[in-house]
């Protein structure tokens, strides 16, 4: 059976290496980003792949649940759906501003809840399929070059726990924890980051 792929933030270099993977196994993708130019180019390295895609806001808040139900209708159903946007922005800014720092919390936090509250609702209503989210030890760990982001990563426990709530009706859940490994938030400069998954991937 054709898997089924949601993936938020597709053009990161993770979410985009993930959807390779997919593509590559004949799933069927619906890709979201922020860059036309990166999904362009996303798109086109999945030539021959059943992708469909659209641009969005992640902050745009109430645009969550109208983008998962068109997702879903093209698609044609549900059964993986990755959450890999944030932004790491910028940490003296956050400092200095309420707005700034508002601003990490709705990209990374706040959107994030957004969308996996009605994700986990369509998974408990078909009675299967498996959510993941990409968080960050930054939210472990107080850096202060990049604490506001850390802190924002580091609140996911509504997130977590709306997932481990569906597990016991046949869904599951991924934490996929991003260290020590070359990668890069969109419009950010690149970092050292590693990437762990203590339940593994699907």
């Amino acid at each position: 059976m054709t898997q089924r792929i949601l993936i938020l933030g597709a053009t990161s270099a993770i979410a985009a290496e993930v959807a390779r993977i997919y593509a590559s196994r004949g799933a069927r993708l619906h890709l979201v980003g922020r860059s036309s130019e990166k999904m362009h180019a996303l798109q086109s390295s999945l030539a021959g792949a059943a992708v469909t895609s659209e641009l969005a806001d992640f902050a745009q808040l109430e645009n969550a649940a109208p983008l998962l139900e068109r997702a879903v209708a093209q698609l044609g159903g549900l059964d993986v759906a990755l959450i890999a946007h944030g932004t790491l922005g910028d940490q003296l800014r956050t400092e200095q501003s309420f707005d700034e720092a508002e601003s990490i919390f709705r990209d990374n936090l706040l959107s994030a809840v957004a969308f996996v509250v009605p994700i986990a609702n369509v998974l408990e209503a078909q009675r299967g399929g498996t959510l993941g989210v990409i968080t960050s030890v930054a939210g472990e760990r107080g850096r202060p070059r990049n604490y506001t982001y850390g802190a924002a990563k580091g609140a996911d426990n509504l997130p977590t726990g709306r997932a481990l709530a569906a597990l016991p009706l046949g869904r599951s859940r991924r934490d996929v924890e991003a260290g020590s490994r070359r990668h890069t938030n969109d419009g950010e400069p690149p970092e050292e980051r590693v990437v762990r998954s203590p339940a593994g991937c699907s």
